[in-house]
């Protein structure tokens, strides 16, 4: 069963998505449509991808097409930020996300330190999207 939660951050100007639980396509579908039309009505570019508590059921061969799934609905280039999962089939799934992400314009940084997930939600110049 999934529990993903979507949460908007108004004020450091992200959405976050949890993708906590079991992630098949039908829930990777509804939380992509979900966060995606929250970014767009809050204006931001921004998205923040926390896969640490996922049971994945996504195929690596699968992922560009969740990633196709999510261009296709994204209001413009997004700027992610993906706290990966510690499981081995998980990390590699996310990283081909990933990878089909910044083929397609968008900016992915992996946020593997607590520092890292705090000067993402800063906006720090490192984890900008280029204009």
């Amino acid at each position: 069963m999934s529990f993903n939660r979507v949460i908007p951050h108004s004020d450091e100007d992200y959405v976050e998505a949890v993708i906590d639980g079991y992630e098949d396509w039908e829930s990777a579908m509804h939380v992509i449509e979900k966060m995606t039309s929250m970014a767009e009505e809050m204006g931001t570019n921004r998205i923040l991808l926390n896969f640490s508590t996922v049971d994945m059921r996504i195929s690596v061969s699968e992922a560009p097409e969740i990633g196709e799934l999510f261009h296709t609905l994204a209001p413009g280039l997004m700027a992610l930020g993906i706290i990966p999962s510690t499981e081995e089939r998980a990390a590699r799934t996310i990283e081909a996300f990933s990878r089909y992400m910044d083929s397609q314009g968008h900016s992915s940084r992996f946020l593997t330190k607590q520092a890292d997930i705090d000067a993402w939600v800063k906006k720090e110049k490192l984890y900008a999207l280029k204009p």
